[in-house]
């Protein structure tokens, strides 16, 4: 699986400029820790779920959904979710991100 780091994250777009030394990833935990990266498995689950929320629309509404409609279930689904995950990261002593419940605390 390849990790890249991003520009732009209205369009995604990787850049090609960062080099991390490897012909098929330019972003590893060492050298863009702190940056914003895309990879390969998380593209695709996300190619799966649009292709379920196509299917949903064409099934209901008879059309596909327009861009902004997908934009705005990722939003309604990632909104809270996102300021409740962040306050549970933590860096750990090896500089990789570790995620904790409330409950381990």
């Amino acid at each position: 699986m390849g990790w890249w780091k991003i520009v732009d994250v209205k369009t995604g777009k990787i850049d090609w400029e960062f080099k991390s030394g490897s012909k098929l990833i330019n972003a590893t935990v060492d050298n863009a820790f702190d940056e914003l990266v895309i990879g390969d498995q998380p593209a695709d689950i996300m190619d799966e779920a649009i292709d379920n929320i196509v299917g949903i629309y064409k099934e209901y509404w008879g059309r596909k959904p327009q861009k902004q409609e997908l934009m705005a279930i990722f939003n309604f689904c990632t909104g809270w979710r996102t300021d409740e995950y962040h306050k549970n990261i933590e860096k750990d002593t090896n500089n990789s991100r570790k995620v904790t419940n409330d409950s381990q605390r």
